[in-house]
Formats: C-alpha cells, structure tokens, sequence
C-alpha cells in the first residue's frame, strides 16, 4: 500500500489535476488507480484483470478489502472497488459465459483466443506448468508438497511468472514466451501435440479450451474463495488435484 501511495505522489501534476473525457482502468483493487481516479469526472470502462474479475467473493467483489488498505483508503480519498465498479459504464470481458464483476447488461465480451483452435493429436502430448509467485501466498510446507507433486510428473515446459524468483522444479524447460501470450506460446510449443496444462489459479487455464488441452488445476488452499475457484475449476473441464490431501 505505501509503495502505491509513493507511486501517486511521483505521478506528474498535470496527469493528476486534469479530467478526462474517458478513462479505462483494470486494477481496481490498486490503491494508486483508486487514488489517481479521485475526482476525475469522466466515462469510466473496465475491463477484465485476469482471472480474478470472475471469483466470488473476491478482490474485486463487493468491499473486499483488508482493514489497512481501508485506513489508507479513507486517508488519501481514494476511490473503492465498489465505486469504481458502479460508475464503470461498460465493463470489456474475454469471460462470455462467466459472471462478472459488474451485470451482465453493462458487460462486452471481446473474442481475444477465439483463433486457438487448434489441430492437436490426441495421441501425443506435452505437459506444461504454469508458474506463479508462490513464495508470496504459500507456507514452506505447501510449497514443499506443491514441489513433490510437480516433481512427480513429466513436465516438459516451465512459464514463469513475472513475481516468480526461482522455478519450483530443475528438471522441466523454462519456456520462453517471446512476447506472446502464454495461451499462444503453448501451442505453438506443442507443435501439434495436445498440451497438458498443470497450474494453480491462473486465466490461462480458463482461457484454454478443453476440446483442445488437458487442464490440471492443484487445490492450494481452504477458503471460501478456493471453493468458488473450485466450483469454476470443473465446470471448465479441469481435473481437480488437492494438494493438502497429499502425503
């Protein structure tokens, strides 16, 4: 939250004192957006931040905030998530048969992976991990057991996080992604194999269709959000492995 406060303070003036006609913005639990949108008076649109704009309760559902980053909220006259998700007059989504953060009414769903259809055979595979930030949110033992599973299976291709210090595991490629998103770099890296795509909470799972990968989505938690996750996990074809459950 500091961090973010001193990012706004180093934003130049003429950014923070004019208004605008339109404004787009995505992270609407990001204290320095909610402060640089204090004011501001003009149409407001949103759009999707990742898997998370479909998760409910969630960042971004309702006053889902922690009782500090209300403290800096009412310091600094920052806007809520709540606010900002009221006066967003079209909310753009790549999630067309998913709730969102907003009504349905004021949602526009944009067809990014629409072209990841691919000719894939079913009788060869590939397997990749999708990589997260996981030292930030797991203990030393989930990551252990998070490891041992991992460790457990032929993953060829590793796509680190942008957080991520360190792979979990040595024994699989880090993918280089060359720019591209993650769900075209896969697929291209598989060269006609089907993926197999083993990861934790992520968008590139619900972004992957299973008519033409094999998703495998680790359980990492117990809360009412991870049950939600779960709920969504296997309605989107995923096999639901539990981590805790593990030895």
């Amino acid at each position: 939250m500091v961090n973010h406060f001193l990012a706004y303070r180093s934003v130049d003036d003429l950014i923070k004192d004019n208004r605008y006609l339109d404004i787009y913005v995505a992270s609407i639990d990001s204290l320095f957006f909610r402060t640089l949108l204090r004011g501001k008076a003009g149409r407001l649109y949103t759009f999707d931040d990742g898997a998370a704009n479909v998760i409910k309760p969630g960042i971004y559902d309702g006053e889902y905030l922690s009782l500090r980053a209300r403290v800096y909220t009412s310091i600094v006259g920052a806007l809520t998530p709540m606010q900002i998700r009221n006066a967003s007059q079209i909310h753009y989504t790549i999630y067309s048969d998913i709730d969102n953060i907003v009504p349905r009414e004021r949602t526009e769903f944009i067809d990014v992976f629409d072209h990841l259809k691919y000719e894939v055979n079913p009788k060869e595979s590939v397997t990749f991990f999708i990589g997260q930030p996981f030292s930030e949110y797991l203990s030393e033992l989930e990551i252990f057991r998070l490891r041992r599973y991992l460790n457990s299976q032929k993953i060829q291709y590793y796509l680190m996080h942008p957080r991520e210090q360190m792979a979990l595991i040595s024994n699989a490629q880090i993918l280089d992604k060359g720019g591209e998103l993650a769900e075209i770099a896969i697929f291209e890296t598989a060269r006609g194999r089907r993926p197999r795509i083993i990861s934790c909470f992520s968008s590139v799972v619900l972004n992957i269709s299973g008519d033409f990968a094999d998703k495998v989505y680790l359980s990492v938690a117990r809360d009412l959000m991870e049950k939600r996750r779960l709920e969504l996990m296997a309605t989107m074809g995923c096999e639901i492995v539990q981590i805790d459950h593990l030895p």
